[in-house]
């Protein structure tokens, strides 16, 4: 299973995952809260501290809200492996 560490509260868990599943998804079964969960919002922007590559690539709605490495957006994140996070 994917294991999700967030630096900034301390947390680290197994999740149970999916193939490509959100990092939005993920972030919710440790408590995160989202705001229009589609990628227009920027709400979910997350810096990506370990882990780059197992993560997607970003997608179009990251780029048009100008989201560069190493932060990406939560709901637009399919994540395949471990990854360490660290939120605002």
């Amino acid at each position: 299973m994917p294991k999700l560490t967030n630096i900034t509260s301390q947390h680290t868990r197994e999740v149970k995952s999916q193939d490509n599943d959100s990092l939005k998804r993920m972030a919710e079964e440790i408590g995160a809260l989202f705001g229009c969960e589609d990628g227009k919002c920027g709400s979910c922007r997350v810096e990506i501290v370990h882990g780059k590559e197992h993560i997607s690539k970003p997608t179009q709605a990251e780029i048009d809200l100008g989201i560069e490495e190493p932060y990406r957006l939560m709901c637009q994140c399919k994540i395949r492996g471990d990854i360490v996070i660290k939120t605002q």
